[in-house]
């Protein structure tokens, strides 16, 4: 992977992930003084469209990083770090069509079945990302946490 793909890998899921996070607080945890207000705060339809308009972003990053690091890691038989990257690999499509299909679907048990996915499968994605990048091989070709003084491999 390159360090430009890293970068904007890490930089769309940033984004996303604190998006995601800030708009479902405004959203379910927070309550507007105005009985009317269609909103919980001033910033959660903005935070949703930043949300809305970054997936994509990602989606594609994500198809680039595919093409240029999991796809020749897996053809090489690479086996360091791939439970953490394959794990994060699989929570992709439910959490990507979940997002999705939650703003199309009009039957409100749906809808909260997608919101669920989305929230199970977004935090187990991110979760082993970040596992998976605070991982690295050490001399010996086994994977040890990577201190974080220490550069760390492209990979």
């Amino acid at each position: 992977m390159t360090p430009l793909q890293k970068f904007f890998l890490n930089a769309t899921i940033a984004i996303l992930t604190v998006t995601g996070a800030v708009f479902a607080w405004m959203k379910y945890f927070m309550k507007s003084d105005d009985p009317f207000a269609v909103a919980n705060h001033p910033w959660q339809p903005g935070m949703l469209h930043v949300h809305v308009v970054a997936a994509p972003l990602a989606v594609f990053v994500i198809g680039a990083v595919w093409a240029g690091h999991v796809k020749p890691k897996h053809d090489a038989g690479v086996k360091a770090r791939r439970k953490t990257g394959l794990g994060a690999l699989w929570m992709i499509a439910p959490m990507a069509l979940s997002g999705y299909l939650m703003q199309v679907f009009t039957n409100e048990r749906l809808v909260e079945a997608m919101r669920i996915t989305h929230w199970v499968s977004s935090a187990l994605f991110v979760a082993g990302l970040v596992v998976h990048q605070l991982l690295r091989k050490n001399g010996n070709g086994a994977t040890k946490v990577a201190p974080a003084s220490e550069e760390r491999d492209v990979w």
